[in-house]
């Protein structure tokens, strides 16, 4: 079926104006690049790559020991008494059935987003055209996640918001930004960088929206 290049754009400019959003396959080949700032040596405090935390859910629990909830597998229900203490003859067992990984953090960010309480962790992956996309990862305090796509001597970014009360996904494009990137450790496979975004507001004009922050991720093997 052949459909008119002009109502499919009609089409599109209308679910912006009537969600304040483009769906993110859209927006992929609309977003806004910025250049960027290649650096031999950045010299900001990467310190938080030597912080750690535990997968989501999993905490010390008072007696001691690693434990999870809210997030923990039915089968390890039976493993603890109604105080939460871990049986000690079922602490083996339940520590192959509970992810205890200690998982170093590659993101620090500050931002005035929609629903954002921070992220700990940014993933690459690396598309067929060349180019590498990163997307922060959501908690059960934070709904917005930052994407970005370096290409070349550009990137872009926008950030995805999926609110706890509505079943849409909001997606809010680049207005301005910086980003500084090391070129020495891109080339070694490491995204080392700074960043400072601001992203347009369909949804309130008045309200800004901004991140900024470091990355520090070494890139997965394809």
């Amino acid at each position: 079926m052949h459909v008119n290049s002009s109502i499919l754009l009609l089409f599109l400019l209308s679910l912006q104006t009537a969600f304040g959003q483009y769906s993110e396959d859209v927006l992929d080949a609309k977003a806004r690049s910025i250049p960027i700032s290649w650096g031999k040596h950045i010299q900001d405090d990467f310190s938080f790559r030597s912080n750690w935390s535990y997968p989501e859910g999993v905490y010390l629990n008072s007696y001691g020991q690693v434990s999870c909830d809210g997030f923990c597998p039915e089968e390890v229900s039976t493993m603890k008494d109604t105080t939460g203490r871990i049986y000690d003859d079922s602490l083996r067992a339940f520590y192959e059935i509970v992810d205890t990984t200690h998982n170093y953090h590659t993101l620090f960010a500050r931002g005035a987003l929609y629903e954002w309480a921070g992220s700990n962790y940014m993933n690459f992956t690396r598309n067929e055209d060349g180019t590498l996309k990163g997307v922060s990862e959501c908690n059960a305090a934070t709904h917005s996640r930052l994407n970005i796509i370096i290409a070349k001597d550009e990137v872009q970014a926008w950030v995805s918001y999926n609110g706890i009360t509505e079943r849409k996904t909001y997606v809010f494009p680049l207005k301005s930004g910086e980003f500084q990137l090391d070129k020495k450790l891109f080339k070694k496979g490491i995204v080392k960088a700074t960043f400072y975004f601001e992203f347009e507001n369909h949804l309130e004009s008045l309200v800004p929206l901004n991140c900024e922050g470091m990355i520090y991720k070494k890139i997965d093997a394809q």
